[in-house]
């Protein structure tokens, strides 16, 4: 290992083996103040050491020459020298080589070190680094990254909590996500500013390297789109050219221009603080120096977040320093040169160009972090997908090519694509509960097919079954042929001949297909066991939905109570390899998980932490978890732009799902019932109904009739009620109870007497069981 170490250092770059040094003193001293300088005032020297407020003056010299080296070291030893008498350095060289030098030769140059300038010579070569690294293993992490090594340490233990959760909030906090995602449309308005009418293609083929290539083109497209839908960026003939649109255009170039003026007001002020003090400087020397001090004081990494310095304030301490040493190298007293320092960096605090020339720096050097890096390459994120999720998929692997106007399905899509691309970053789960939930729903769709032949199905209104709609829009966009039959598209999506079968065999064979369906696309699907405190936890979960006013049947409840407590388990959180917890993520469009969560882990403290993503939201992170720019990109005009810049419930349905869970019978069109109930269904309809563009999708299907058959199937799956809604059904399913129901059901429309209706068809099952029993 040291022999392989050895060979990959000496062929490091100049600025890779620097930075090498500089990674090694940081481990090596415990400091993150480690900064490579090469400026007048660093008194030639190539790094740094601060440990607090100290600055500790070790004469410090790397190259990687592999000839004339010697002269270069006396060279160096001649200014480690002056540092000595003249700024109280350490008596000492540190002198770092990327190639090997033989151990007499060394003895050689320390000997002559001493004797000719009383120097104490320390010589780091690259055999001497490769044996440090099983001391500190920044040295082997660093040249290995260098080289694009991958090793078999792949994962990195977090040393501490406090490391875990920053890296989480800078990869998974909704502001930082915000934050990253502002810079990338901040790149985009920049693109567009100088090339309006520009394709994806092109402006992905920009913003990749300055996000060094870490840029998802299909998160890209969502941003094009959402930026549009906010009038920020518009489409003229060719939907997939974008540009500015005219008032966004204007207020780039209103920044652009404020920009420019912090630029030449600094550089007003610093030709006249040259002026008013006779320094030995023209304004662009000065000038660069302030640029470069900025970008060497004004960093800060994920140590430094950490800890309780204030960091600000000893970059305002070095910067003094760095100018002071400038000033007294230019000729100026050094009792002149501190107070022209204070002065300069009082006329520096009141500018803002160079505030944020800092704040790049900053931002960059943080989200730069290698240590963050390699916990975001190493984490595999805990995927959980729930019922409404896994259907949509579903329909999405059926034909991958389909684009659905169904947000909630192109969401889907975008979230399967999204997880091929991560797949080796994330671990996908579900349970055999929610495969049976899926199960359900295809074998409603089944039913469903009953209804499509009717002359009147169009009075039946829109389902809300997500398989039956996506039928229709397969149809639609002649994806499927218009005679294509219902049960065809089903067999379809099992990839299993089913025919006209009864509905326990379709319902078992729905089970077995659908679980290997989501087996091979790598979804690891779990049994749930008992887990401790079910019964009192599930009595707080029942009161929760209960004041969120979510009604769910009894089954899914169970089901999502056990996800709850799956994902809460510590045991089942824990990573293998770190020992550290790993927090899940349930993917879903239900809110009635959000506030439970909160109850739950306030109740039960011993339970982890979870978070509740829906698919576009999880899209976004997994886009932008690997977010990294590269700092040559960053701008002063980018930074500019950069600042200036669900409920799927089980009580809503539409009127044709909800009829038919009323009939279990295949023929239905012998049911005039059918014709009946929707024709009450367009009687009832409110006068006054809400504007469209003020409600959701699920309220526009959910009317006066649907809910009350609603109402009634809750009530008779309660356990307040005597009887089962399979009564209910035999009741509807009875030709010779139809003008009862209707009577029963307008009774209740004209009063709100539930409980006397809930009576009445009390009777009618009464009746029918009697019937029955004779």
């Amino acid at each position: 290992m040291s022999k392989e170490l050895n060979i990959l250092i000496s062929s490091l770059s100049e600025d890779n083996f620097r930075r090498l040094v500089q990674e090694y003193l940081k481990e090596k001293y415990k400091t993150s103040n480690v900064r490579i300088t090469d400026g007048p005032y660093d008194g030639g020297n190539d790094l740094e050491i601060i440990i607090g407020d100290k600055d500790i003056k070790r004469n410090i010299q790397i190259t990687i020459q592999n000839s004339n080296y010697e002269k270069k070291l006396e060279k160096d030893l001649q200014k480690a020298s002056e540092n000595i008498e003249k700024y109280n350095y350490l008596n000492n060289l540190d002198f770092y080589i990327s190639q090997n030098i033989t151990k007499d030769k060394k003895n050689e140059l320390v000997y002559n070190a001493e004797i000719n300038y009383g120097i104490n010579l320390n010589i780091l070569d690259a055999n001497t680094l490769a044996q440090e690294a099983s001391t500190y293993s920044s040295i082997r992490d660093f040249t290995y990254e260098a080289h694009a090594i991958k090793t078999n340490e792949s994962i990195h233990k977090i040393a501490d909590k406090q490391t875990k959760i920053l890296f989480d909030v800078l990869t998974l906090n909704k502001n930082s996500v915000e934050i990253k995602k502002n810079f990338i449309n901040s790149y985009i308005f920049s693109y567009l500013y100088i090339h309006p009418n520009s394709s994806s293609e092109e402006i992905f083929d920009y913003l990749n390297p300055n996000l060094n290539n870490t840029l998802d083109i299909n998160f890209l497209r969502k941003e094009l789109n959402y930026l549009r839908s906010k009038k920020k960026i518009e489409s003229q003939l060719d939907k997939n050219k974008y540009q500015l649109t005219a008032s966004q255009k204007q207020e780039i170039g209103n920044i652009y221009s404020v920009v420019s003026e912090q630029e030449i007001e600094l550089e007003g002020m610093i030709s006249s603080f040259i002026s008013e003090n006779n320094i030995p400087s023209d304004s662009g020397e000065l000038i660069n120096i302030l640029y470069k001090l900025y970008r060497e004081n004004y960093t800060i990494d994920i140590e430094e977040v950490k800890s309780t310095n204030n960091s600000y304030n000893t970059s305002i301490k070095k910067t003094y320093f760095d100018l002071t040493n400038f000033f007294i190298k230019k000729g100026v007293e050094k009792e002149n040169a501190e107070l022209y320092s204070k002065k300069l960096i009082k006329v520096c605090q009141s500018n803002d160009y160079l505030n944020k020339l800092s704040s790049i720096h900053l931002f960059n050097n943080l989200y730069s972090s290698n240590k963050l890096e390699r916990y975001v390459n190493s984490k595999k994120q805990r995927i959980f997908l729930d019922t409404q999720v896994l259907i949509r998929m579903l329909c999405t692997l059926y034909n991958e090519r389909v684009d659905y106007p169904d947000i909630a399905m192109h969401a889907s899509k975008l979230l399967l694509i999204t997880l091929e691309k991560y797949k080796d970053k994330v671990c996908l789960y579900s349970s055999f509960d929610y495969i049976d939930e899926v199960a359900g729903h295809l074998l409603e769709a089944y039913k469903l097919r009953r209804f499509l032949h009717l002359p009147f199905i169009s009075k039946l209104g829109k389902s809300k079954n997500v398989f039956h709609n996506c039928f229709i829009e397969l149809i639609y966009q002649g994806i499927l042929d218009e005679d294509t039959e219902f049960i065809d598209f089903i067999d379809e999506i099992m990839n299993e001949e089913v025919g006209d079968i009864a509905y326990e065999e379709f319902s078992q064979i729905a089970k077995r297909r659908i679980t290997e369906i989501f087996e091979q696309i790598g979804v690891e699907l779990v049994y749930h066991p008992t887990y401790p405190n079910y019964s009192s936890i599930k009595i707080a979960y029942e009161k929760s939905l209960a004041y969120q006013s979510k009604e769910r049947s009894a089954t899914a409840r169970g089901n999502d109570l056990r996800t709850i407590l799956f994902l809460s388990q510590k045991e089942n959180n824990i990573d293998i390899e770190t020992g550290e917890i790993n927090e899940p993520f349930l993917i879903t469009w239900d809110s009635a998980f959000y506030s439970f969560r909160k109850d739950l882990l306030k109740a039960h403290p011993e339970l982890t932490y979870w978070y509740i993503y829906s698919p576009l939201k999880l899209v976004d992170r997994l886009s932008i978890m690997n977010f990294n720019l590269n700092p040559q990109s960053i701008s002063l005009n980018i930074i500019a732009l950069a600042e200036t810049n669900f409920n799927y419930s089980a009580k809503t349905g539409s009127f044709i799902d909800v009829i038919s869970s009323y009939f279990n019978t295949d023929d239905v069109q012998k049911f005039g019932i059918i014709n009946k109930l929707a024709l009450l269904k367009e009687d009832t309809r409110e006068i006054n109904e809400i504007p469209e563009n003020e409600i959701t999708d699920s309220e526009k299907e959910t009317d006066v009739i649907t809910n009350l058959l609603l109402d009634i199937k809750s009530h008779y799956n309660s356990l307040e009620s005597k009887y089962k809604f399979e009564d209910i059904i035999k009741v509807f399913e009875n030709i010779s109870f139809e003008d009862r129901i209707m009577h029963i059901l307008k009774t209740r429309l004209k009063n709100q007497n539930s409980q006397l209706m809930f009576d009445s068809f009390d009777e009618l099952i009464k009746t029918e069981t009697d019937k029955s029993t004779r």
